[in-house]
């Protein structure tokens, strides 16, 4: 993203932003997996959850920008009239002092695994491959009440015959899983949805696996087929004419 609407924008913090998320998910995702009990570790992992979900949150306004740039280009391109603050609805450069301060925010978080003997633990490429379920422990959940709002309008939108399909994306240890779940669990989502599946697809894809695992979601009994295809033509009987939810979490 190299401009805003015909200004320049800092893209060295974009890779600073990067380098910083990268650099503290790992401890995050080491701490969560070895349920480290330490308080100042767990203030420490709020902290830096709650400054990962401000820098996902500023993206999303940076994205809408650069959105509203092109649209403006496009409509003069075209010869149409642009009223003046028709296409303003954000100021980059507001963006972009929020931006620096979030990553300063999050290094100042990196810098402080020294003082909680975090330096050096789980360096390199962190994994978010391990399995999950439908079940969370909403006591701990903070800050994903509007994620959960906003995408909860996408999937009640929805009609029977309409096929709607939504992406929850983002780095390792910033709650995708944990937003699928609230939705899952979701009382309206419940009654919205006829029948609800939950799969995790793990990095060795097992199609076979996967249908099954979503075939016993909607069915009260195990299933021993071991048939591709005889196993997806009973699913298929199951789900047709019925509204549906389905999760596949890990992808």
């Amino acid at each position: 993203m190299a401009f805003f609407r015909g200004q320049d924008f800092d893209q060295t913090l974009f890779h600073k932003l990067k380098t910083a998320l990268l650099t503290v998910n790992a401890v995050v995702i080491h701490a969560e997996e070895n349920q480290i009990t330490n308080q100042a570790v767990k203030g420490w992992i709020n902290e830096l959850k709650d400054a990962t979900y401000n820098a996902d949150d500023l993206l999303d306004e940076i994205a809408t920008i650069a959105l509203l740039g092109e649209l403006e280009a496009e409509a003069k391109a075209n010869g149409k009239q642009v009223a003046p603050g028709q296409f303003s609805v954000l100021n980059p450069r507001n963006q972009e002092a929020m931006l620096k301060k979030i990553v300063e925010r999050l290094d100042s978080l990196s810098n402080q695994r020294d003082l909680l003997n975090l330096n050096g633990i789980a360096r390199g490429k962190p994994s978010c491959m391990f399995p999950t379920t439908s079940l969370v422990d909403e006591s701990e959940v903070f800050g994903r009440e509007k994620n959960k709002e906003e995408l909860m309008e996408f999937l009640l939108a929805g009609s029977v015959r309409e096929l709607v399909v939504i992406a929850i994306v983002g780095i390792c240890g910033v709650g995708k899983t944990t937003i699928a779940q609230l939705l899952y669990n979701d009382s309206k989502v419940d009654e919205h949805f006829e029948l609800r599946a939950w799969a995790y697809v793990s990095e060795e894809f097992d199609v076979l696996n996967i249908t099954r695992t979503i075939f016993e979601s909607i069915t009260p009994s195990d299933c021993n087929v071991r048939d591709l295809n005889v196993l997806q033509v009973k699913l298929k009987q199951k789900l047709k004419g019925k509204r549906f939810l389905l999760v596949l979490d890990g992808i």
